[in-house]
């Protein structure tokens, strides 16, 4: 009676030749679930020898249900059905149905389920566990219904990559993966683990993500190696790509060792010149913030003529590279942070060009508070020109406040403007005084005022402006409305996120 309900239940389902897991009008997710959840119990529960042809005809159609359903809540829930279900099927084969068969792709199937399932490095452990059985049993017992293909090894690659951050062994096994397969495809062993492009570029990938020393390293080694074997073979689908360089970007953008900007850097020129590969806004992006990282002014320099590069092949009509918001300020916040005299003419030369470029229609570059404000920090930083670069940071700073489509100003505009009051003018100027308080008042009347702007105020303000502006207020205890546009933590988790953007 339990078959024949079964029976009538995959009828009903796969009526209209598609089972109920494809069918998304049909029921809800929840539903669709439980049905999973159902008809898995039915066919892993019966006795070995006893599945219907019906049942077997559907186990396919099952595992892409919950290969459907897989993600953060039921991934590892949807690979371990998954997996009851081959191993179910391999009992019933062994019970003598011939008609039990599986195949590489109903493999596959599983190992994409682990590799996605969300559930740690158990679950990348898992899947290379699986392949090796796979390539055993076809290597050895001549089973070609299960030997390994590309999609097998990639499978193993991701779950492999989804560890980068959090286990540090994670890159060496990927690329122990790779390893492998370049083996197995030179000795013969299986013809269809050659890898391609997209192989090398996850386990590229896992490296530059990784928070090993030396994988800047390990990704230009591995990089030379994919080269090597490309010219050897001359497989197209080896070709190295601009994702495959830029990972090795992203490995030396990360990296702590001195050198790295410039090494990066060296790594874009050769790609500019290459004849194979062509760098991409990513590219440029990756490397402008490695410069961004450091104090040098040569790193600035360098990153002021990339921009320059970009500018030039996005008004000559390159779609490839569309200079955005995040070049701009990269480079901009690299010129301030280079503490050299006169940069704070260049950064202001920067920004009007990134004015220019949105207003003749680039939507994609437009200003914002960040690069407004970091030219105002670059002002702060002259030691020599300082009524002139006073000058420009108060143009820069009205110009934010009167052109609401690029931004308004936030606390560290605020606190940029008072650091320019302290480091620029002259203590008893009375210019001090009053733009000391004027952008305190501004500060306060934009709910702005937040650790960064007291410690500049102190800075800039005489003892007396200072007690006359704070009015009797606890700087430990400020109003409400002082302060409820500051953000600091939020500020800084925005920055983290755009220089992601960039990253592979």
């Amino acid at each position: 009676m339990r078959m024949f309900r079964l029976s009538l239940i995959l009828a009903a389902l796969l009526h209209h030749g598609h089972g109920y897991v494809n069918h998304h009008n049909g029921l809800p997710k929840h539903r669709q679930y439980q049905f999973l959840q159902q008809l898995t119990s039915h066919i892993v529960e019966s006795p070995p020898g006893e599945l219907t042809h019906e049942m077997l005809q559907s186990t396919p159609q099952l595992l892409k249900g919950w290969k459907s359903c897989n993600g953060n809540r039921n991934g590892k829930e949807s690979a371990l059905a998954v997996e009851s279900l081959l191993k179910r099927i391999i009992d019933e084969r062994r019970a003598g149905n011939e008609e039990a068969i599986l195949t590489t792709s109903d493999y596959n199937v599983l190992l994409e389920s682990y590799a996605t399932s969300g559930a740690g490095v158990s679950a990348a452990e898992r899947c290379e566990r699986i392949l090796m059985e796979m390539q055993e049993r076809y290597q050895n017992d001549a089973d070609e219904f299960v030997q390994p293909d590309l999609d097998s090894f990639k499978a193993v690659l991701l779950s492999w990559r989804q560890q980068a951050g959090s286990e540090d062994y994670a890159p060496l096994r990927a690329q122990r993966v790779l390893e492998w397969m370049v083996r197995l495809y030179k000795d013969g062993e299986n013809h269809l683990a050659v890898p391609d492009e997209e192989c090398f570029q996850t386990v590229l990938q896992t490296w530059s993500r990784s928070r090993h020393v030396d994988a800047p390293q390990r990704n230009e080694a591995l990089l030379v190696s994919m080269e090597r074997l490309y010219k050897a073979i001359q497989l197209s689908s080896l070709k190295p790509s601009t994702a495959c360089y830029n990972a090795v970007l992203s490995a030396w953008a990360k990296s702590n060792q001195q050198g790295s900007s410039e090494r990066a850097a060296s790594v874009l020129a050769f790609m500019e010149d290459s004849p194979y590969v062509e760098p991409d806004m990513a590219s440029y992006s990756t490397v402008v913030g490695a410069l961004a990282r450091t104090n040098n002014p040569e790193d600035a320099k360098t990153a002021e003529t990339l921009l320059k590069h970009v500018e030039t092949c996005f008004r000559a009509g390159n779609t490839d590279l569309q200079v955005d918001t995040l070049l701009y300020n990269c480079v901009i916040g690299c010129l301030a942070k280079s503490n050299a005299n006169g940069s704070y003419r260049r950064a202001r030369a920067v920004l009007d060009r990134q004015i220019q470029l949105n207003e003749d229609g680039c939507q994609q570059c437009r200003p914002d508070v960040y690069g407004f404000t970091s030219v105002i920090g670059a002002c702060a930083m002259e030691t020599k020109e300082r009524s002139k670069a006073f000058g420009v940071a108060v143009a820069t700073f009205q110009q934010l406040r009167n052109h609401q489509e690029y931004d308004t100003p936030n606390h560290v505009t605020y606190g940029s403007m008072l650091k320019c009051c302290a480091r620029l003018l002259p203590a008893a100027d009375p210019q001090r005084q009053k733009w000391v308080r004027k952008v305190f008042k501004l500060a306060i009347e934009n709910g702005c005022v937040g650790d960064m702007v007291l410690s500049r105020l102190r800075e800039a303000a005489s003892g007396d402006l200072y007690r006359e502006l704070m009015a009797g207020v606890d700087k430990y205890n400020l109003p409400g409305e002082w302060t409820q546009n500051v953000h600091e933590k939020r500020e800084e988790r925005k920055k983290k996120q755009q220089r992601r953007r960039a990253e592979v």
